[in-house]
């Protein structure tokens, strides 16, 4: 939605919870947890801190992040134990995982936009040097760099991210690595249809690449496997201010192209590709009242998923189309400075709480908790 004193109709300080109580529209509508896609919406969100509760009673889902001005022009903020969406191959780590990472951010305030700056970072090693016959010396490491770069202002959102991992595993004379990167690029229009309706065009595209290798002393056992991924879409939203306390997102997302190879040396090729035609989701947010919020999403996707094999001069393909939809109910609460948002266990419309049904439905599925100062 554009940045008017009309069209500012949800609050500008949300969260990833909001975005998934709305159909998972966030790539169609301005949220707090855009600034990972589109680093240089970072400055809007300058004064709050953030926690994302994804999973219930387990501080390993947990992220929690601060935004604090250094001045009119600057805003620098750190996010701890986020999320890394990057796919690895496995190499039969054991013992280190790589799957969250610390994130500094930095955002300034220019003429014509905003830019933002990002990196995130995640390391994790083991080391046992006792070695016997039946104890072998294993070292692993993992290691993660990514840096985040955007430009942004009311009419368009541009991000761009470049990830650099590198796994590790040495079992005594055994030893398996893998290395590669993933370039990700993302744009997004707000152009103003009419009064109160804005249309997003989207386009997001990402290529990654990784060699896993195991050298062997013997070697007829040597093994490379290289990997690659590409990933593209282009989209259409609309930001839909029925009025000032009620907005509607609609996403399609046209076309979707995801594909995933592997291929041994001198071994076989596979291939699986997914293709979204189409996607379509759909969100609505509702201010009841100045403390009280309700949403309601809903999405639905049309696949086709290809795998394909293939080795010296022969192939076998097979695919299949498969058809995804779901729901989600959200409530966001104001309390002062802060906003709770959660996303709301369907099954206690069903059932009604423990103490009338006796069930032990939870509340909620997901919380996020915003401080504003």
């Amino acid at each position: 939605m554009l940045m008017t004193a009309y069209m500012f109709v949800s609050t500008l300080y949300a969260s990833e919870t909001r975005v998934a109580t709305m159909g998972g529209n966030g790539y169609y509508m301005r949220d707090n947890s855009n600034i990972f896609i589109f680093p240089g919406a970072f400055y809007q969100y300058k004064k709050q801190a953030i926690a994302e509760l994804r999973v219930k009673n387990n501080d390993q889902y947990y992220t929690i992040g601060v935004h604090l001005p250094v001045d009119t022009l600057n805003v620098a903020g750190v996010y701890f134990n986020r999320p890394m969406s990057l796919y690895l191959p496995s190499i039969g780590l054991e013992h280190v995982r790589l799957d969250r990472v610390t994130t500094v951010l930095y955002g300034r305030k220019m003429q014509d936009f905003d830019a933002g700056l990002g990196i995130s970072l995640g390391f994790d090693s083991y080391t046992d040097e006792s070695s016997s016959d039946t104890d072998p010396q294993i070292n692993e490491g993992a290691r993660y760099i990514a840096l985040h770069g955007g430009l942004s202002n009311e009419k368009m959102d541009l991000g761009g991210k470049f990830e650099l991992p590198h796994l590790s595993r040495d079992v005594d004379s055994l030893s398996s690595t893998v290395s590669g990167f993933n370039l990700g690029v993302n744009g997004r229009y707000f152009y103003q249809w009419q009064r109160n309706i804005d249309l997003i065009p989207l386009a997001v595209a990402n290529y990654g690449s990784a060699t896993a290798e195991t050298d062997n002393p013997a070697p007829a056992a040597n093994t490379k496997i290289d990997y690659k991924n590409l990933t593209f879409a282009l989209g259409l939203g609309a930001n839909y201010n029925i009025n000032s306390k009620n907005l509607l997102v609609l996403g399609l997302e046209a076309i979707g192209f995801y594909q995933n190879t592997m291929e041994v040396k001198d071994g076989p090729k596979n291939t699986n590709t997914t293709m979204t035609i189409p996607g379509i989701y759909m969100g609505i947010e509702s201010n009841i009242s100045k403390w009280f919020t309700g949403r309601l999403g809903a999405a639905q996707v049309y696949q086709k998923l290809t795998d394909k094999t293939e080795l010296g001069g022969d192939s076998m393909e097979n695919s299949e189309y498969r058809t995804q939809f779901r729901l989600s109910f959200g409530l966001g609460i104001n309390l002062g400075k802060f906003l709770l948002d959660a996303s709301i266990n369907e099954g206690l419309l069903f059932d009604g709480p423990n103490f009338i049904s006796g069930t032990g439905e939870v509340l909620a599925n997901r919380l996020s908790l915003t401080y504003m100062f």
